[in-house]
């Protein structure tokens, strides 16, 4: 699987990871592994991640308030939001056509 980001969701991404940065180094470094592991389970297993509706789905993340929400269009993987699970919960729709 590609994995492939709308430009919005990879701006959420750098935000995230540079409020923990504004905290310390080692959050900001837990944050990026915790992304990447979920972005790796992802793609390894697209379909196993809590469905939001017919499109798309949410993979949370481990250690911190923040899912990537996705649709599998193919072989692959969009990335259209890293949202913060304790905000506007839907949001991220408007990203989407």
């Amino acid at each position: 699987m590609r994995i492939r980001f709308l430009e919005v969701a990879r701006s959420e991404l750098l935000e995230a990871h540079q409020y923990y940065a504004s905290y310390s180094a080692a959050a900001a470094d837990r944050f990026r592994r915790d992304a990447r592991s979920a972005l790796r389970r992802m793609a390894a297993h697209s379909d196993a991640w809590h469905p939001l509706d017919a499109r798309f789905r949410r993979c949370q993340l481990t250690g911190f308030p923040y899912g990537v929400i996705y649709e599998k269009v193919g072989d692959d993987l969009i990335i259209v939001a890293v949202a913060h699970l304790h905000r506007e919960p839907d949001y991220w729709r408007r990203h989407t056509p």
